[in-house]
């Protein structure tokens, strides 16, 4: 008689939304008024705000999380991959393949 066993009842669990967090914070830039969509680390911000010409409306001893609006948060990232393209290390001398230490003749 497994039905009558406690172990065998399926549990009720609640489930919830991935990703975004469904919160009513307004977007952190001074002068927009939408709603925050992404919570980003304001530290991670601070090397794009000259940038962007941004002005962050956080006290940061109180909250070090920055909320944006989709518009914002598109100029960010846009700005950010932009400048992670250029620093990206790559090797434009070397155009031979890599050269294995052992060989292994079964291989080829």
């Amino acid at each position: 008689m497994p039905s009558s066993n406690p172990k065998h009842r399926k549990k009720i669990t609640q489930s919830r939304d991935m990703g975004i967090k469904k919160t009513n914070d307004s977007c952190s830039v001074s002068g927009c008024s939408l709603e925050g969509s992404h919570h980003l680390a304001a530290s991670n911000l601070d090397g794009y705000m000259t940038k962007l010409k941004w002005t962050l409306d956080i006290d940061k001893k109180k909250s070090k999380r920055a909320a944006l609006c989709k518009k914002h948060y598109k100029e960010y990232k846009k700005l950010k991959n932009k400048d992670e393209k250029y620093t990206k290390f790559r090797d434009f001398g070397n155009k031979s393949a890599p050269k294995r230490e052992k060989s292994h003749n079964f291989l080829e």
